[in-house]
């Protein structure tokens, strides 16, 4: 169990964290105007550091 919470942490450690849902949408609208995103995305709040990140959409997803 251990091993299993240091690689989500550092998963965690890896990526952008935000204060607020807002800021995430920010960075969002930021990313795609200059087209360094182009997969669906998914705003999040993480179990692990409880702030947003930004990731792809789970795939049990789908657009309609």
């Amino acid at each position: 169990m251990a091993a299993k919470n240091a690689r989500s942490k550092r998963k965690c450690k890896n990526k952008v964290a935000y204060e607020r849902h807002t800021d995430a949408i920010k960075s969002v609208v930021s990313l795609k105007k200059n087209g360094k995103l182009g997969f669906k995305y998914n705003i999040y709040i993480c179990p692990i550091c409880n702030k947003y990140h930004i990731g792809h959409r789970p795939r049990k997803y789908t657009d309609l």
